[in-house]
């Protein structure tokens, strides 16, 4: 199973160091911190298999006891290697910030019958205390903050607008090419007729457009992108969109699937939108590589404004 500690994007100029040692094991290893246990990584489907947990113990023999996954690890885990992620908020900087740290283990024991008190009893997983916690990360594919001046728009239902404005334009010429061809009949009878067919061409797109939502772009990576939208929209885990990407002269067109929401607070404290974490679907090779070209051209630019060097 591939590792992904020790990075996995391209650098960051104003990337922090991490808090010490110290700090991140008094953060992730408490009793009852979450912890996340990627079973594998497969890079050519582009997935991570993870399951939640929660610290439940640290033993003399420094052992770290956690709960038990759902769905559970059976016996066929044992021995096999894993990594043990914790992600905790650290306040080290204005404003806080949250960082995934991990480490490779081996699942040593699953215990039915363990005490976690004297009248709770429970399946727990054995692994070995970290020798050290580093910056890891769940995610395939780094991510980049579209700058404004992209001017990156995504729009949901735009490609079945986009299919039925190209069918009535394609039966439109149609249409003027047979007059064109007979010129039989008068000419404002033929345009009488067009006016009558445009009209109701325009009216078919119009009603099509009203299914057309378009949502603010947050931050976009080749696996997926997180949305800002209503909350009024309905999007549930596992629903599939069509998702259209549009930003200066490019249109992309990619089935997402939706893998978590919730709600952007606002500064007051109350939830005015929510966002989507979009998952693409089984993306062909030319859009992969449309979107490696607008991400490298965003962080290139990106890069070159911090380093002082893009006017």
């Amino acid at each position: 199973m591939a590792s992904s500690f020790g990075g996995g994007g391209p650098s960051d100029p104003r990337k922090l160091p991490l808090p010490s040692q110290k700090e991140l094991f008094l953060a992730c290893l408490r009793p009852g911190s979450h912890a996340d246990l990627v079973l594998n990584r497969d890079d050519d489907e582009e997935t991570v298999e993870a399951r939640g947990s929660m610290v439940h113990d640290l033993t003399r023999d420094r052992k770290l006891i956690l709960a038990q996954t759902s769905p559970p690890l059976g016996k066929s885990y044992l021995g096999k290697s894993l990594e043990v992620t914790f992600l905790s908020r650290f306040d080290d900087i204005p404003g806080g910030r949250l960082l995934r740290v991990g480490y490779a283990a081996k699942l040593l024991d699953i215990i039915p019958d363990y005490h976690l008190s004297p009248t709770l009893v429970e399946t727990v997983l054995v692994v070995n205390v970290p020798p050290r916690l580093d910056e890891t990360s769940l995610r395939m594919h780094f991510r980049v903050v579209p700058p404004l001046e992209y001017g990156l728009k995504a729009f949901i239902g735009a490609a079945a607008l986009r299919k039925i404005i190209d069918a009535e334009a394609g039966k439109f010429e149609y249409s003027v090419r047979k007059e064109l061809w007979n010129r039989q009949r008068h000419p404002k009878m033929v345009l009488r007729d067009l006016s009558e067919t445009l009209k109701l061409m325009i009216e078919s797109v119009n009603n099509q457009a009203e299914d057309v939502r378009q949502a603010e772009v947050a931050d976009l990576s080749e696996g997926g992108c997180r949305l800002i939208h209503p909350r009024t929209w309905d999007m549930f885990t596992g629903k599939r969109l069509d998702l259209t990407l549009v930003w200066g002269d490019e249109t992309l067109d990619a089935q997402a699937e939706v893998v978590r929401g919730g709600e952007v607070k606002s500064r007051g404290g109350s939830a005015a939108r929510n966002f989507t974490c979009l998952r693409f679907v089984s993306p062909p090779v030319d859009i992969r590589r449309r979107l490696a070209k607008l991400l490298n051209e965003i962080l290139r630019k990106e890069l070159a404004k911090r380093s002082g060097l893009d006017d």
